[in-house]
């Protein structure tokens, strides 16, 4: 079961009595692994997971094999349409003109390039920020007369 899960974080209450006798009230939240996912990964009993997790856009929330939404895909921004794709939460037909492909890159290097490394990162956006970078420090390097 590659690709990714919709898991769904639900709050709770809970009540810590402290040393001082006081007790106080807490928010916690939980996580419910559906049954298909744990007899997949063949869980019992407690087991080490290690999982990224990412708040979900509106637009991720939709199941996009019904035909209603498939007719709002053309409308979504193309960032959108990429972000599913690249998450493989859109079907593979709407995903026809993108290949997602890994890049190894630091944060930080993103960063210092004016990309948000917690998005996804088009090959267009890379270039048109290592053009800029190279730009500004060309324009550093020989100062106008």
């Amino acid at each position: 079961m590659g690709g990714w899960v919709r898991l769904v974080a639900k709050p709770y209450r809970m009540r810590k009595k402290l040393t001082t006798g006081e007790e106080r009230e807490y928010i916690g939240y939980r996580i419910i692994l559906p049954r298909r996912l744990v007899e997949t990964l063949g869980l019992e009993g407690e087991a080490p997971l290690v999982a990224r997790l990412e708040v979900a856009e509106w637009y991720h929330i939709l199941d996009w094999t019904v035909p209603e939404n498939r007719a709002l895909w053309r409308r979504l921004p193309e960032k959108a349409r990429l972000d599913l794709c690249s998450k493989k939460l859109a079907p593979e037909d709407l995903c026809t003109h993108t290949e997602t492909l890994t890049v190894l890159a630091k944060p930080e290097d993103l960063q210092s390039l004016g990309l948000d490394p917690s998005r996804p990162v088009t090959l267009e956006d890379l270039v048109e920020a290592v053009r800029r970078k190279m730009q500004a420090e060309l324009q550093v390097q020989s100062p106008s007369p």
